[in-house]
């Protein structure tokens, strides 16, 4: 086995892997900090993440490691959201559509845009740490196909969910989000999960939600960040 140390959204764990890929790919999070909790894969684990894709059993490790993250990390509150997370000015937005839809191309306009004010928090799987009545967003290891991410954590500012169109954004109320939300959460089909999910959700209510037609172009990422910074 090849173990490390690392640190996710202020929890701790140490991983022993069959391969080094799932290392290589943590290379950024290493922790000197005691583990909160360990991570031994087995080759039934890797087994349990094949599908039709024809994936090596080393990058399915790496799917294996991130599904036992997300099943501990929610007894720390702690949640892994599929979206494309950026900070400006040190406060988070995350962008949340189905995929393909163009989450990592308005993103990547508001970079362009606000060039150093801009920092990639996560293109793919972001996670949210709830504390102490504050929802905090924090990189992860997995950071999607274009490998865009940081190390970093920021507050949570708002949440846009995006569609093709021509440019709009309107806001939505946290009863008409809360459903879309759910669509894009890590969840374990256990009840005792569920519940402690639905339970710190429930904490997003003081949250900016959005719901934004858009365009990809730069005027789109211009007109998002005026309507959702405030």
């Amino acid at each position: 086995m090849i173990c490390g140390n690392y640190e996710f959204a202020g929890i701790a764990v140490e991983i022993c892997s069959i391969y080094e890929q799932v290392h290589r790919l943590c290379r950024d999070y290493v922790s000197q900090k005691k583990p909160d909790f360990t991570v031994i894969v087995t080759q039934e684990m890797i087994d349990f993440e094949r599908g039709e894709d024809g994936f090596d059993d080393a990058y399915l490790e790496t799917l294996a490691v991130y599904r036992a993250f997300c099943e501990y990390a929610i007894s720390r509150n702690v949640v892994l959201l599929h979206g494309s997370a950026v900070a400006v000015d040190r406060e988070a937005y995350i962008f949340l559509a189905k995929s393909g839809t163009g989450k990592s191309t308005h993103t990547k306009f508001w970079r362009e845009y606000l060039g150093a004010r801009a920092v990639m928090i996560n293109d793919d799987k972001p996670l949210l740490r709830f504390e102490n009545g504050d929802v905090y967003v924090y990189g992860s290891p997995w950071q999607g196909k274009h490998d865009l991410g940081s190390n970093v954590s920021f507050p949570l500012k708002a949440v846009c969910f995006l569609d093709r169109g021509e440019n709009e954004i309107v806001p939505l109320p946290f009863l008409k989000a809360y459903p879309k939300l759910c669509r894009h959460v890590y969840y374990k089909n256990d009840d005792a999960y569920l519940l402690k999910l639905f339970s710190l959700l429930d904490k997003m209510d003081k949250v900016s939600f959005y719901e934004m037609k858009c365009s990809p172009d730069i005027d789109a990422a211009k007109m998002a960040f005026e309507k959702m910074k405030g």
